[in-house]
């Protein structure tokens, strides 16, 4: 499949396969990013999730965007910081 092609000019099964390889990097990134936070510091670990919660309050950002960075941040800090509750 040509990714380069507009989403209006794709099959509707283009699209949904488009939908699908997206939700597997999604995957891919997240599990990454779960695995590279268990490697740092925790200070450092602290700062990624001060940043995330900075960003989910960032009124320029869309409300459903700053709910993604709220869910991150909580996600992130029960896996590596799980006596800072």
């Amino acid at each position: 499949m040509n990714q380069s092609k507009p989403e209006e000019a794709m099959t509707f099964g283009e699209l949904l396969t488009l939908i699908h390889q997206q939700q597997q990097r999604l995957q891919v990134l997240e599990g990454s990013l779960s695995q590279l936070m268990t490697l740092l510091s925790p200070t450092l670990q602290q700062q990624m999730i001060h940043y995330l919660t900075d960003q989910a309050e960032a009124l320029e950002n869309p409300p459903e965007l700053r709910q993604q960075y709220t869910e991150l941040a909580s996600d992130i800090q029960s896996r590596t910081l799980p006596d800072s509750h």
